[in-house]
């Protein structure tokens, strides 16, 4: 069973880390008008803590689990995920930053990678998954 992780494309993502950041600075906007430099407020403080610890939660929730029966895209609530039987996947199209799985069941699922690229391409092609980057077949 190999691990690799994963964030969502397009909107999901930049709705999901601009609220983090936006919560990230309503914090330290909420501690410099309250607190200013003197003293340090529990409210704002907690405010970053928390916003860092559901981006910690995202990250490392996220994950991509590929073993020889199938591929398991994680997702934060485990509830969500995704288990695509190998001979339910069509096919994976990779490129620099992102990647498409295509699939009998749920079309084609668009994913940004975080990590290394050829790990996660030669375990798909091991489990005999059919894999294109860049215009290259069987990476």
């Amino acid at each position: 069973m190999h691990t690799y992780r994963y964030q969502p494309t397009g909107v999901d993502c930049a709705i999901f880390w601009g609220l983090i950041l936006t919560g990230i600075g309503v914090g330290v906007i909420f501690q410099m008008e309250i607190g200013a430099y003197d003293y340090l407020y529990w409210p704002p403080i907690a405010l970053i803590v928390i916003m860092f610890v559901i981006a910690a939660v995202q990250v490392w929730r996220l994950q991509l689990v590929i073993d020889h029966q199938q591929v398991i895209i994680r997702r934060i609530f485990p509830g969500n995920n995704i288990k695509l039987p190998i001979n339910t996947i069509i096919g994976v199209d990779a490129n620099k930053y992102s990647f498409i799985i295509d699939t009998r069941s749920y079309g084609k699922i668009k994913l940004v990678r975080i990590g290394k690229l050829k790990p996660m391409l030669s375990t798909l092609s091991t489990v005999g998954i059919h894999v294109t980057q860049k215009g290259e077949t069987n990476v």
